[in-house]
């Protein structure tokens, strides 16, 4: 199956990834990394939890190995989401980012 999942690139400077659970946004790490440029600039606070989580847990790491932690083909069936706060980067580079992983996701689709 492929993946299923989106991205936005938020008003307020958050990317958010929508996967079925934690345990599968945990999968989407491969899928990131085609698309992510890995020397990026540290992105500061990232939270994975369930969307219908009051406290989504919390981790801060740089983003090179934050990809080393994350994605695969396994998002499938979920509602998990991924945040990324932009304080350390613009929403600019952000919505760059997110627009790769959306091209490259088009891509993955039409095969």
């Amino acid at each position: 199956m492929r993946p299923n999942f989106k991205i936005e690139a938020g008003k307020d400077s958050w990317v958010e990834i929508r996967a079925a659970n934690v345990n599968k946004a945990m999968g989407i790490q491969h899928i990131i990394q085609e698309a992510f440029i890995a020397d990026a600039p540290f992105l500061g606070g990232i939270s994975i939890g369930d969307s219908g989580a009051d406290e989504p847990m919390h981790s801060t790491m740089n983003a090179y190995n934050f990809w080393s932690v994350v994605v695969g083909n396994t998002v499938q069936n979920s509602n998990a989401k991924i945040h990324f706060p932009s304080y350390r980067v613009t929403n600019g580079y952000l919505k760059d980012w997110a627009n790769k992983v959306a091209k490259w996701q088009a891509e993955k689709d039409e095969e």
